[in-house]
Protein backbone atom coordinates (compact mmCIF):
# COMPACT_ATOMS: atom_id res chain seq x y z
CA UNK A 1 0.00 0.00 0.00
CA UNK A 2 1.39 3.38 -1.01
CA UNK A 3 1.07 6.38 1.26
CA UNK A 4 -0.52 9.39 -0.40
CA UNK A 5 -1.15 12.94 0.85
CA UNK A 6 -3.73 13.27 3.58
CA UNK A 7 -7.20 14.40 2.56
CA UNK A 8 -8.41 17.86 3.53
CA UNK A 9 -12.02 16.78 4.00
CA UNK A 10 -13.40 18.00 7.33
CA UNK A 11 -16.97 16.94 8.20
CA UNK A 12 -19.20 19.22 10.22
CA UNK A 13 -18.55 17.31 13.42
CA UNK A 14 -14.80 18.12 13.41
CA UNK A 15 -13.39 21.22 15.16
CA UNK A 16 -11.85 24.15 13.39
CA UNK A 17 -8.05 24.51 13.44
CA UNK A 18 -8.34 27.13 16.20
CA UNK A 19 -10.52 24.83 18.30
CA UNK A 20 -8.14 21.95 17.66
CA UNK A 21 -5.06 23.88 18.82
CA UNK A 22 -6.89 24.99 21.94
CA UNK A 23 -7.93 21.45 22.70
CA UNK A 24 -4.39 20.13 22.35
CA UNK A 25 -3.59 22.09 25.47
CA UNK A 26 -6.00 19.90 27.41
CA UNK A 27 -3.70 16.94 26.96
CA UNK A 28 -0.50 18.87 26.30
CA UNK A 29 0.91 15.38 25.78
CA UNK A 30 1.37 15.26 29.54
CA UNK A 31 0.25 12.43 31.79
CA UNK A 32 -3.42 11.99 32.59
CA UNK A 33 -4.58 10.89 36.02
CA UNK A 34 -3.94 7.21 35.39
CA UNK A 35 -0.69 7.86 33.52
CA UNK A 36 0.61 9.82 36.51
CA UNK A 37 -0.41 7.02 38.85
CA UNK A 38 1.47 4.51 36.74
CA UNK A 39 4.52 6.72 36.45
CA UNK A 40 4.40 6.92 32.64
CA UNK A 41 5.50 10.01 30.77
CA UNK A 42 3.12 11.40 28.17
CA UNK A 43 -0.31 10.32 27.04
CA UNK A 44 -0.59 6.59 26.29
CA UNK A 45 -1.50 5.25 22.91
CA UNK A 46 -4.85 3.44 22.85
CA UNK A 47 -5.62 0.35 20.77
CA UNK A 48 -9.24 -0.80 20.75
CA UNK A 49 -9.79 -4.34 19.45
CA UNK A 50 -13.45 -5.12 18.84
CA UNK A 51 -14.64 -8.55 17.74
CA UNK A 52 -18.06 -9.38 16.29
CA UNK A 53 -20.47 -11.89 17.90
CA UNK A 54 -17.88 -13.27 20.31
CA UNK A 55 -19.31 -14.94 23.39
CA UNK A 56 -17.72 -14.19 26.76
CA UNK A 57 -16.73 -17.84 27.15
CA UNK A 58 -15.03 -18.04 23.74
CA UNK A 59 -11.51 -17.69 25.16
CA UNK A 60 -9.27 -20.14 26.92
CA UNK A 61 -8.61 -17.64 29.71
CA UNK A 62 -12.37 -17.54 30.38
CA UNK A 63 -12.29 -21.20 31.36
CA UNK A 64 -13.17 -22.77 28.02
CA UNK A 65 -11.05 -25.97 27.84
CA UNK A 66 -11.82 -26.65 24.17
CA UNK A 67 -11.07 -23.35 22.43
CA UNK A 68 -7.53 -22.34 21.46
CA UNK A 69 -6.79 -18.64 21.99
CA UNK A 70 -3.18 -18.33 23.16
CA UNK A 71 -2.83 -14.66 22.19
CA UNK A 72 -6.04 -13.58 23.92
CA UNK A 73 -4.95 -15.60 26.94
CA UNK A 74 -1.58 -13.84 26.92
CA UNK A 75 -3.32 -10.47 26.65
CA UNK A 76 -5.38 -11.34 29.73
CA UNK A 77 -2.20 -12.38 31.56
CA UNK A 78 -0.73 -8.97 30.72
CA UNK A 79 -3.78 -7.06 31.94
CA UNK A 80 -7.07 -7.52 33.71
CA UNK A 81 -10.01 -9.62 32.53
CA UNK A 82 -13.55 -8.56 33.41
CA UNK A 83 -15.67 -11.63 34.14
CA UNK A 84 -18.97 -9.74 34.17
CA UNK A 85 -18.92 -7.59 31.03
CA UNK A 86 -22.18 -6.94 29.19
CA UNK A 87 -23.73 -5.02 26.33
CA UNK A 88 -26.76 -2.81 26.91
CA UNK A 89 -28.21 -3.81 23.52
CA UNK A 90 -27.23 -7.06 21.82
CA UNK A 91 -27.13 -6.16 18.14
CA UNK A 92 -24.10 -4.91 16.25
CA UNK A 93 -25.27 -1.53 14.89
CA UNK A 94 -26.75 -0.38 18.20
CA UNK A 95 -23.92 -1.75 20.32
CA UNK A 96 -21.34 0.03 18.15
CA UNK A 97 -23.17 3.31 18.61
CA UNK A 98 -23.23 2.67 22.37
CA UNK A 99 -19.47 2.10 22.34
CA UNK A 100 -18.70 5.23 20.32
CA UNK A 101 -20.94 7.54 22.33
CA UNK A 102 -20.82 6.01 25.80
CA UNK A 103 -24.62 6.19 25.79
CA UNK A 104 -27.59 3.88 26.03
CA UNK A 105 -29.53 3.49 22.79
CA UNK A 106 -32.36 5.51 24.30
CA UNK A 107 -30.09 8.53 24.22
CA UNK A 108 -28.08 8.13 21.00
CA UNK A 109 -31.20 7.08 19.06
CA UNK A 110 -29.74 4.27 16.93
CA UNK A 111 -32.08 1.27 16.94
CA UNK A 112 -31.54 -0.18 13.45
CA UNK A 113 -29.09 -0.52 10.57
CA UNK A 114 -30.31 2.50 8.57
CA UNK A 115 -29.92 5.52 10.83
CA UNK A 116 -26.47 7.14 11.14
CA UNK A 117 -25.14 9.02 14.11
CA UNK A 118 -25.89 12.72 13.79
CA UNK A 119 -23.02 15.19 13.41
CA UNK A 120 -23.71 16.41 16.95
CA UNK A 121 -23.54 12.86 18.33
CA UNK A 122 -20.45 12.01 16.27
CA UNK A 123 -18.63 15.06 17.62
CA UNK A 124 -19.05 13.67 21.15
CA UNK A 125 -17.69 10.18 20.42
CA UNK A 126 -14.46 9.01 21.99
CA UNK A 127 -12.37 9.12 18.74
CA UNK A 128 -13.48 12.66 17.91
CA UNK A 129 -12.86 13.84 21.47
CA UNK A 130 -9.40 12.28 21.42
CA UNK A 131 -8.74 13.87 18.02
CA UNK A 132 -9.69 17.24 19.44
CA UNK A 133 -7.21 16.64 22.26
CA UNK A 134 -4.33 15.98 19.89
CA UNK A 135 -4.52 12.25 19.25
CA UNK A 136 -4.03 10.75 15.79
CA UNK A 137 -7.12 8.63 15.21
CA UNK A 138 -7.59 5.61 12.98
CA UNK A 139 -10.31 3.12 12.17
CA UNK A 140 -9.96 -0.28 10.47
CA UNK A 141 -12.68 -2.82 9.68
CA UNK A 142 -16.44 -3.04 9.98
CA UNK A 143 -18.12 0.31 10.68
CA UNK A 144 -21.58 -1.21 11.07
CA UNK A 145 -23.68 1.94 11.63
CA UNK A 146 -25.65 2.99 8.53
CA UNK A 147 -22.88 1.49 6.39
CA UNK A 148 -24.73 0.41 3.25
CA UNK A 149 -23.78 3.31 0.96
CA UNK A 150 -20.52 4.98 -0.02
CA UNK A 151 -21.91 8.32 1.16
CA UNK A 152 -22.71 7.05 4.65
CA UNK A 153 -19.36 5.34 5.18
CA UNK A 154 -17.41 8.24 3.66
CA UNK A 155 -19.06 10.69 6.01
CA UNK A 156 -18.03 8.62 9.02
CA UNK A 157 -14.53 8.07 7.68
CA UNK A 158 -13.90 11.75 7.13
CA UNK A 159 -13.57 12.25 10.86
CA UNK A 160 -10.51 10.01 11.20
CA UNK A 161 -6.89 10.71 10.31
CA UNK A 162 -6.59 7.15 9.02
CA UNK A 163 -9.60 5.36 7.55
CA UNK A 164 -9.80 1.75 6.37
CA UNK A 165 -13.41 1.17 7.28
CA UNK A 166 -15.47 -1.44 5.45
CA UNK A 167 -18.99 -0.81 4.20
CA UNK A 168 -21.90 -3.21 4.59
CA UNK A 169 -21.13 -6.24 6.79
CA UNK A 170 -17.56 -6.54 5.40
CA UNK A 171 -16.21 -9.78 3.95
CA UNK A 172 -13.57 -12.28 5.05
CA UNK A 173 -12.03 -12.98 1.62
CA UNK A 174 -10.86 -10.37 -0.87
CA UNK A 175 -8.85 -10.20 -4.06
CA UNK A 176 -5.32 -8.98 -3.41
CA UNK A 177 -6.00 -6.01 -5.73
CA UNK A 178 -9.43 -5.11 -4.28
CA UNK A 179 -9.58 -1.35 -3.48
CA UNK A 180 -10.41 -2.16 0.14
CA UNK A 181 -7.08 -4.00 0.33
CA UNK A 182 -4.87 -1.65 -1.69
CA UNK A 183 -6.07 1.86 -0.96
CA UNK A 184 -4.13 3.95 1.50
CA UNK A 185 -5.68 4.83 4.83
CA UNK A 186 -4.48 8.43 4.54
CA UNK A 187 -4.80 9.21 0.84
CA UNK A 188 -7.53 11.19 -0.93
CA UNK A 189 -9.08 7.93 -2.16
CA UNK A 190 -9.42 6.40 1.30
CA UNK A 191 -13.13 7.18 1.57
CA UNK A 192 -13.97 5.23 -1.58
CA UNK A 193 -12.35 1.92 -0.65
CA UNK A 194 -15.44 -0.09 -1.54
CA UNK A 195 -14.91 -3.80 -2.19
CA UNK A 196 -15.05 -4.77 -5.90
CA UNK A 197 -14.55 -8.53 -5.47
CA UNK A 198 -16.30 -10.81 -8.00
CA UNK A 199 -19.47 -12.80 -7.29
CA UNK A 200 -19.24 -15.80 -5.00
CA UNK A 201 -20.81 -19.19 -5.75
CA UNK A 202 -24.26 -17.73 -5.00
CA UNK A 203 -23.77 -14.73 -7.27
CA UNK A 204 -23.24 -12.28 -4.38
CA UNK A 205 -20.50 -9.77 -5.13
CA UNK A 206 -18.62 -7.31 -2.96
CA UNK A 207 -19.40 -5.23 -1.05
CA UNK A 208 -22.46 -7.39 -0.32
CA UNK A 209 -22.01 -10.42 1.89
CA UNK A 210 -19.84 -12.93 0.03
CA UNK A 211 -19.13 -16.48 1.21
CA UNK A 212 -15.92 -18.35 0.54
CA UNK A 213 -13.16 -17.79 -2.02
CA UNK A 214 -15.02 -18.78 -5.18
CA UNK A 215 -13.90 -16.74 -8.24
CA UNK A 216 -11.15 -14.96 -6.29
CA UNK A 217 -7.80 -15.45 -8.02
CA UNK A 218 -5.42 -14.25 -5.29
CA UNK A 219 -7.36 -14.50 -2.00
CA UNK A 220 -6.28 -12.60 1.10
CA UNK A 221 -8.02 -12.99 4.46
CA UNK A 222 -9.46 -9.95 6.21
CA UNK A 223 -8.62 -11.04 9.74
CA UNK A 224 -5.18 -12.57 9.44
CA UNK A 225 -3.74 -10.63 6.48
CA UNK A 226 -5.56 -7.43 5.55
CA UNK A 227 -6.14 -5.96 9.01
CA UNK A 228 -2.61 -6.63 10.32
CA UNK A 229 -1.18 -5.03 7.15
CA UNK A 230 -3.34 -1.95 7.63
CA UNK A 231 -2.26 -1.72 11.27
CA UNK A 232 1.34 -1.66 10.09
CA UNK A 233 0.47 1.06 7.55
CA UNK A 234 -1.20 3.14 10.25
CA UNK A 235 1.82 2.86 12.55
CA UNK A 236 4.25 3.69 9.71
CA UNK A 237 2.37 6.76 8.46
CA UNK A 238 1.11 8.25 11.74
CA UNK A 239 2.35 11.53 13.17
CA UNK A 240 4.99 10.31 15.62
CA UNK A 241 4.80 13.52 17.64
CA UNK A 242 1.26 12.66 18.74
CA UNK A 243 -0.22 9.74 20.65
CA UNK A 244 -2.71 7.62 18.74
CA UNK A 245 -6.04 5.92 19.20
CA UNK A 246 -6.57 3.10 16.69
CA UNK A 247 -9.94 1.32 16.67
CA UNK A 248 -10.12 -2.06 14.91
CA UNK A 249 -13.51 -3.69 14.32
CA UNK A 250 -13.09 -7.29 13.21
CA UNK A 251 -15.60 -9.34 11.26
CA UNK A 252 -14.73 -12.51 13.19
CA UNK A 253 -16.33 -14.58 14.57
CA UNK A 254 -19.48 -13.37 12.80
CA UNK A 255 -20.97 -15.55 10.04
CA UNK A 256 -20.28 -16.87 7.43
CA UNK A 257 -18.87 -19.36 9.93
CA UNK A 258 -17.06 -21.35 7.26
CA UNK A 259 -14.81 -18.43 6.28
CA UNK A 260 -12.06 -19.06 8.83
CA UNK A 261 -8.39 -18.82 7.94
CA UNK A 262 -6.92 -22.08 6.56
CA UNK A 263 -4.33 -22.34 9.34
CA UNK A 264 -7.15 -23.03 11.84
CA UNK A 265 -8.56 -26.00 9.90
CA UNK A 266 -7.09 -28.74 12.07
CA UNK A 267 -7.46 -27.09 15.48
CA UNK A 268 -10.71 -28.79 16.50
CA UNK A 269 -12.08 -32.33 16.48
CA UNK A 270 -15.76 -31.70 15.93
CA UNK A 271 -17.02 -34.86 17.61
CA UNK A 272 -15.24 -34.02 20.86
CA UNK A 273 -16.57 -30.50 21.39
CA UNK A 274 -18.99 -30.03 24.30
CA UNK A 275 -22.40 -28.49 23.63
CA UNK A 276 -24.22 -26.02 25.93
CA UNK A 277 -26.32 -27.57 28.67
CA UNK A 278 -29.53 -25.91 27.45
CA UNK A 279 -29.03 -26.75 23.75
CA UNK A 280 -31.83 -29.32 23.95
CA UNK A 281 -35.38 -29.69 22.61
CA UNK A 282 -36.59 -29.77 26.22
CA UNK A 283 -35.07 -26.38 27.03
CA UNK A 284 -36.52 -24.97 23.82
CA UNK A 285 -40.00 -26.33 24.62
CA UNK A 286 -39.90 -24.59 28.01
CA UNK A 287 -39.83 -21.18 26.33
CA UNK A 288 -43.11 -19.45 25.39
CA UNK A 289 -44.45 -19.99 21.88
CA UNK A 290 -43.75 -16.41 20.74
CA UNK A 291 -40.02 -16.91 21.46
CA UNK A 292 -39.91 -20.25 19.70
CA UNK A 293 -41.10 -18.43 16.57
CA UNK A 294 -38.67 -15.54 16.82
CA UNK A 295 -35.80 -14.82 14.45
CA UNK A 296 -33.00 -17.32 14.84
CA UNK A 297 -35.09 -19.98 16.53
CA UNK A 298 -35.74 -22.27 13.51
CA UNK A 299 -32.01 -22.83 13.00
CA UNK A 300 -31.41 -23.03 16.72
CA UNK A 301 -34.15 -25.63 17.08
CA UNK A 302 -32.55 -27.83 14.42
CA UNK A 303 -29.16 -27.61 16.09
CA UNK A 304 -30.59 -28.28 19.55
CA UNK A 305 -32.07 -31.48 18.17
CA UNK A 306 -28.96 -32.65 16.30
CA UNK A 307 -25.81 -32.33 18.36
CA UNK A 308 -23.58 -33.76 15.63
CA UNK A 309 -24.49 -30.83 13.39
CA UNK A 310 -24.25 -28.44 16.35
CA UNK A 311 -20.72 -29.60 17.12
CA UNK A 312 -19.79 -28.97 13.49
CA UNK A 313 -21.14 -25.43 13.78
CA UNK A 314 -19.31 -24.87 17.07
CA UNK A 315 -16.07 -26.03 15.42
CA UNK A 316 -16.56 -23.47 12.63
CA UNK A 317 -17.28 -20.77 15.20
CA UNK A 318 -14.21 -21.70 17.25
CA UNK A 319 -12.05 -21.66 14.11
CA UNK A 320 -13.18 -18.08 13.47
CA UNK A 321 -12.31 -17.17 17.05
CA UNK A 322 -8.88 -18.76 16.61
CA UNK A 323 -8.53 -16.84 13.34
CA UNK A 324 -9.17 -13.68 15.33
CA UNK A 325 -6.64 -14.83 17.92
CA UNK A 326 -3.97 -15.07 15.22
CA UNK A 327 -4.67 -11.45 14.29
CA UNK A 328 -4.38 -10.34 17.93
CA UNK A 329 -0.95 -11.94 18.07
CA UNK A 330 0.17 -10.33 14.80
CA UNK A 331 -1.02 -6.90 15.89
CA UNK A 332 0.83 -7.12 19.20
CA UNK A 333 3.95 -8.21 17.34
CA UNK A 334 3.58 -5.18 15.07
CA UNK A 335 3.28 -2.87 18.07
CA UNK A 336 6.48 -4.34 19.48
CA UNK A 337 8.30 -4.03 16.15
CA UNK A 338 7.45 -0.33 16.06
CA UNK A 339 8.64 0.12 19.65
CA UNK A 340 5.14 0.95 20.92
CA UNK A 341 4.27 -1.98 23.15
CA UNK A 342 5.35 -0.29 26.37
CA UNK A 343 3.06 2.72 26.03
CA UNK A 344 -0.02 1.35 24.28
CA UNK A 345 -3.07 0.39 26.30
CA UNK A 346 -5.13 -2.38 24.66
CA UNK A 347 -8.86 -2.74 25.23
CA UNK A 348 -10.36 -5.94 23.80
CA UNK A 349 -14.08 -6.72 23.68
CA UNK A 350 -17.00 -7.66 21.40
CA UNK A 351 -20.18 -6.01 20.14
CA UNK A 352 -22.40 -8.77 21.57
CA UNK A 353 -22.46 -12.46 22.38
CA UNK A 354 -24.08 -15.26 20.43
CA UNK A 355 -26.32 -18.26 21.08
CA UNK A 356 -25.05 -21.74 20.30
CA UNK A 357 -28.54 -23.25 20.32
CA UNK A 358 -29.18 -22.52 24.01
CA UNK A 359 -32.97 -22.72 24.50
CA UNK A 360 -33.18 -23.60 20.80
CA UNK A 361 -32.00 -20.11 19.80
CA UNK A 362 -29.37 -18.75 17.43
CA UNK A 363 -28.18 -15.22 16.77
CA UNK A 364 -28.31 -12.73 19.64
CA UNK A 365 -30.84 -9.93 20.36
CA UNK A 366 -32.46 -11.44 23.44
CA UNK A 367 -31.46 -10.71 27.03
CA UNK A 368 -30.25 -14.19 27.97
CA UNK A 369 -26.65 -14.55 29.14
CA UNK A 370 -25.07 -16.06 25.98
CA UNK A 371 -26.30 -13.01 24.04
CA UNK A 372 -25.47 -10.16 26.42
CA UNK A 373 -22.20 -11.32 27.98
CA UNK A 374 -19.01 -10.31 26.15
CA UNK A 375 -15.27 -10.73 26.69
CA UNK A 376 -13.43 -7.73 28.09
CA UNK A 377 -9.70 -7.40 28.67
CA UNK A 378 -7.77 -4.21 29.36
CA UNK A 379 -3.98 -4.50 29.21
CA UNK A 380 -2.02 -1.44 30.34
CA UNK A 381 1.73 -2.10 30.06
CA UNK A 382 2.45 0.75 32.48
CA UNK A 383 0.85 -1.12 35.37
CA UNK A 384 3.16 -2.88 37.85
CA UNK A 385 3.55 -6.62 37.38
CA UNK A 386 1.53 -7.32 40.54
CA UNK A 387 -1.51 -5.61 38.97
CA UNK A 388 -1.52 -7.81 35.86
CA UNK A 389 -3.11 -11.17 35.24
CA UNK A 390 -5.99 -10.49 37.59
CA UNK A 391 -9.76 -10.67 37.13
CA UNK A 392 -12.51 -8.25 38.06
CA UNK A 393 -16.08 -9.26 38.92
CA UNK A 394 -17.61 -5.79 38.74
CA UNK A 395 -20.46 -5.15 36.28
CA UNK A 396 -18.80 -3.54 33.24
CA UNK A 397 -20.75 -2.33 30.20
CA UNK A 398 -20.02 -1.45 26.58
CA UNK A 399 -21.07 2.15 27.35
CA UNK A 400 -18.08 2.27 29.73
CA UNK A 401 -15.50 1.92 26.95
CA UNK A 402 -15.65 5.55 25.74
CA UNK A 403 -15.29 7.10 29.23
CA UNK A 404 -12.47 4.63 29.92
CA UNK A 405 -10.49 5.63 26.84
CA UNK A 406 -10.97 9.32 27.59
CA UNK A 407 -9.83 8.73 31.17
CA UNK A 408 -6.72 6.93 29.97
CA UNK A 409 -5.89 10.08 27.99
CA UNK A 410 -6.45 12.28 31.03
CA UNK A 411 -9.70 13.68 29.64
CA UNK A 412 -13.03 14.02 31.45
CA UNK A 413 -16.06 12.07 30.29
CA UNK A 414 -18.37 14.00 27.94
CA UNK A 415 -21.46 15.45 29.67
CA UNK A 416 -23.95 13.20 27.86
CA UNK A 417 -22.01 9.97 28.30
CA UNK A 418 -23.82 7.54 30.57
CA UNK A 419 -21.05 4.99 31.03
CA UNK A 420 -18.34 5.13 33.67
CA UNK A 421 -14.58 4.84 33.44
CA UNK A 422 -13.15 1.42 34.22
CA UNK A 423 -9.70 2.86 34.88
CA UNK A 424 -10.02 2.76 38.71
CA UNK A 425 -10.64 -0.99 38.48
CA UNK A 426 -7.31 -1.61 36.76
CA UNK A 427 -5.49 -1.13 40.06
CA UNK A 428 -8.42 -1.77 42.43
CA UNK A 429 -10.60 -4.47 40.83
CA UNK A 430 -12.73 -4.69 43.97
CA UNK A 431 -14.03 -1.12 43.41
CA UNK A 432 -17.84 -0.97 43.20
CA UNK A 433 -19.04 0.65 40.00
CA UNK A 434 -22.78 -0.14 39.83
CA UNK A 435 -25.37 -2.46 41.29
CA UNK A 436 -27.40 -3.07 38.14
CA UNK A 437 -27.90 -1.97 34.55
CA UNK A 438 -30.66 -1.52 32.00
CA UNK A 439 -31.05 -3.61 28.85
CA UNK A 440 -33.01 -2.59 25.75
CA UNK A 441 -33.51 -4.06 22.31
CA UNK A 442 -36.02 -2.16 20.17
CA UNK A 443 -35.03 -3.29 16.67
CA UNK A 444 -37.91 -4.35 14.44
CA UNK A 445 -37.83 -6.46 11.28
CA UNK A 446 -40.39 -7.27 8.63
CA UNK A 447 -41.34 -10.90 8.16
CA UNK A 448 -38.81 -12.29 10.66
CA UNK A 449 -39.83 -11.10 14.12
CA UNK A 450 -37.35 -10.28 16.84
CA UNK A 451 -39.07 -9.86 20.17
CA UNK A 452 -38.45 -6.37 21.50
CA UNK A 453 -37.01 -6.59 24.97
CA UNK A 454 -36.22 -4.44 27.98
CA UNK A 455 -35.05 -5.40 31.41
CA UNK A 456 -32.75 -5.01 34.38
CA UNK A 457 -29.82 -7.16 35.45
CA UNK A 458 -28.33 -6.99 38.94
CA UNK A 459 -25.41 -8.98 40.29
CA UNK A 460 -27.80 -11.80 41.18
CA UNK A 461 -31.13 -11.22 39.47
CA UNK A 462 -32.38 -10.70 35.94
CA UNK A 463 -35.74 -9.19 35.01
CA UNK A 464 -36.79 -9.52 31.34
CA UNK A 465 -39.83 -7.83 29.85
CA UNK A 466 -41.05 -8.65 26.33
CA UNK A 467 -42.77 -5.36 25.72
CA UNK A 468 -44.85 -6.21 22.63
CA UNK A 469 -46.75 -9.05 24.26
CA UNK A 470 -50.21 -8.15 25.56
CA UNK A 471 -50.02 -8.25 28.49
CA UNK A 472 -46.24 -7.89 28.64
CA UNK A 473 -44.48 -11.18 29.26
CA UNK A 474 -42.13 -11.08 32.25
CA UNK A 475 -39.30 -13.39 33.26
CA UNK A 476 -37.32 -13.40 36.50
CA UNK A 477 -34.16 -15.46 37.08
CA UNK A 478 -32.02 -16.06 40.14
CA UNK A 479 -28.65 -16.28 38.40
CA UNK A 480 -26.85 -17.58 41.46
CA UNK A 481 -29.12 -20.60 41.74
CA UNK A 482 -29.98 -20.88 38.04
CA UNK A 483 -27.11 -19.58 35.84
CA UNK A 484 -28.58 -21.22 32.71
CA UNK A 485 -31.90 -19.35 33.10
CA UNK A 486 -34.17 -22.37 33.04
CA UNK A 487 -36.62 -21.51 35.86
CA UNK A 488 -38.77 -18.42 35.35
CA UNK A 489 -39.72 -17.17 38.81
CA UNK A 490 -41.96 -14.31 37.67
CA UNK A 491 -45.09 -16.23 38.67
CA UNK A 492 -43.68 -17.52 41.95
CA UNK A 493 -45.36 -15.86 44.95
CA UNK A 494 -42.19 -16.33 47.02
CA UNK A 495 -40.33 -13.94 44.69
CA UNK A 496 -43.07 -11.37 44.19
CA UNK A 497 -41.21 -8.69 46.14
CA UNK A 498 -38.12 -9.13 43.98
CA UNK A 499 -40.23 -9.00 40.82
CA UNK A 500 -41.94 -5.79 41.91
CA UNK A 501 -38.66 -4.19 42.92
CA UNK A 502 -37.02 -4.91 39.58
CA UNK A 503 -40.14 -3.91 37.67
CA UNK A 504 -40.02 -0.54 39.47
CA UNK A 505 -36.33 -0.27 38.63
CA UNK A 506 -37.13 -0.95 34.95
CA UNK A 507 -39.78 1.79 34.98
CA UNK A 508 -37.31 4.24 36.51
CA UNK A 509 -34.68 3.46 33.88
CA UNK A 510 -37.14 3.95 31.01
CA UNK A 511 -37.92 7.45 32.30
CA UNK A 512 -34.42 8.60 33.19
CA UNK A 513 -32.09 7.28 30.48
CA UNK A 514 -33.13 9.46 27.53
Amino acid sequence: MVSTPRTTLRPAFLPSRRQFLAAVGVCAFGAGRHARAAGAAGCPNILFLFSDDQRADAMGCAGNPAIKTPHMDRLAADGIRFRNAFVTTSICCVSRACVLTGQYARRHGIHDFARPLSDAAMAQTYPMRLKQAGYTTGFIGKWGIAANTIKQVSHAGGGFDFWAGASHQSNFWHEADCPFVTQSGTGPDRLANICTCPPDARGRRGPGVRMGRKNIRKPVHLTTQIIPAKVDEFLRTRDRARPFCLSISFKAPHAPWGDWAPETRDLYREGELPVPATATPEAMAAKPAFLRGSLGSPGGARLAGDHAVLRRQIAHYYRLVSTLDIAVGKIRETLARHGLADNTVILFSSDNGHFLAEHGLMGKWLMYEPSVRVPLIIADPRLPAAARGRTCDELALNIDFAPTMLDLAGLPSRPRMQGRSLVPLLTRPETKLREDFFYEHLYRTKGHPIERTEGVRTRRWKYIRFIDQKPAWEELYDLEADPHETRNLAGDAMHRATLERLRARWQLYTRELT
